[in-house]
């Protein structure tokens, strides 16, 4: 078993209003660790106000039935850190037929962690094919390379957006460490679509696909093939968690209120010391509304009241209230009955 890391971190659980509706949620504790990294994990959706099922395969030495999963719009699967046994392969090194079940009946997933293909595979490359779990439900065809093992022992420095991720207001991930060990790094399908790339443009596998989504037809997968709870603060994940599940809350719901990646929207400068200034493109005329949320969903700022605008490239500039702190925030910008997020970081 690979060294995990230690997470020696207190946090606050705090109760917010939600931005959208309501998903059920189950999260699943995969991970035999003892440093909270998945407790972690769960106060940080608390933070944001879902209120997801925990369920601790470790301490049920199975992961959950199909029947049991069935009751949830979206299993989130945290193996953490660990890389043995994992109950994701049945602790026996064999997919999940339950959870199979589960997404062949229209389940959606998030999964999380460093090490769960080194549990059933091993060292990279491996290369899959159909009929295989990683082929058909994540949409990778190899697992190429992984961070520490073949970067020379250095580890990844930092996580980057793709430039053309279905999940819009993604924040850079860095870590409580130097470097992450163990990131793995994929090959996708073709209508897989990479969400993180391994960076910065000096690192050795700089540009290593290390998070994906994949939509079969019939699930819909998000892959991290690193350990979110692992980066540098609680601001930084919940800052993460916003925009997936506000992701996810759209794909479960089809939901008219969330319009996503959609909207042709720019903010500027970003960073910004104190200025914002604003560009939303409308197909048509319509209301909008814009605010400010903090990485917990709360609106700190209301900067516009609606208004009635024409189509075309609508301009705004707005000054930040002096008193808002340093940090990581969202736009959000409400056009009819249509919602969309746009991040920036306020540094003076």
């Amino acid at each position: 078993m690979k060294t995990r890391f230690t997470l020696f971190l207190l946090f606050v659980a705090m109760s917010f209003t939600n931005l959208f509706g309501q998903v059920s949620v189950l999260f699943v504790d995969d991970s035999a660790d003892e440093f909270g990294n998945a407790e972690y994990f769960y106060a940080g959706l608390e933070a944001i106000d879902y209120d997801a099922t925990y369920y601790n395969a470790v301490d049920s030495a199975a992961g959950p039935s199909d029947l049991y999963m069935n009751n949830f719009d979206l299993v989130i699967w945290h193996t953490s850190s660990d890389g043995a046994e994992l109950l994701f392969w049945n602790g026996i090194e064999e997919d999940n037929a339950s959870l199979k079940s589960y997404l062949n009946g229209g389940g959606n997933l998030w999964l999380v962690g460093n090490d769960f293909f080194f549990d059933r595979y091993g060292l990279a490359p491996v290369t899959f094919s159909a009929g295989e779990f990683a082929y058909d439900y994540m949409g990778v065809t190899s697992f190429d390379v992984e961070s520490f093992n073949d970067d020379g022992e250095v580890g990844v420095p930092m996580m980057l957006p793709d430039a053309n991720t279905v999940i819009p207001g993604l924040n850079d991930l860095t870590w409580q460490f130097p470097t992450l060990w163990y990131a793995d790094g994929v090959s996708l399908v073709d209508d897989a679509t990479p969400v993180y790339r391994m960076g910065d443009a000096d690192y050795v596998l700089a540009d290593s696909i290390s998070a994906a989504y994949y939509d079969n037809g019939t699930s819909k997968v998000l892959t991290y093939f690193f350990d979110i709870t692992l980066v540098t603060d609680f601001e930084m994940l919940t800052a993460n968690l916003l925009p997936v599940m506000s992701f996810f809350e759209g794909v479960i719901s089809d939901n008219e209120n969330v319009l996503q990646s959609s909207l042709n929207a720019n903010i500027f400068p970003n960073p910004t010391a104190s200025e914002l200034n604003l560009e939303v493109a409308l197909e048509n005329a319509s209301e909008i509304a814009i605010s400010v949320l903090n990485v917990y969903g709360q609106v700190i700022a209301e900067l516009m009241p609606t208004q009635q605008r024409e189509a075309g490239k609508n301009a705004f500039q707005f000054n930040l209230d002096p008193t808002i702190a340093n940090g990581y925030y969202f736009v959000k910008i409400k056009v009819d009955n249509k919602l969309v997020l746009k991040p920036f970081v306020l540094q003076k």
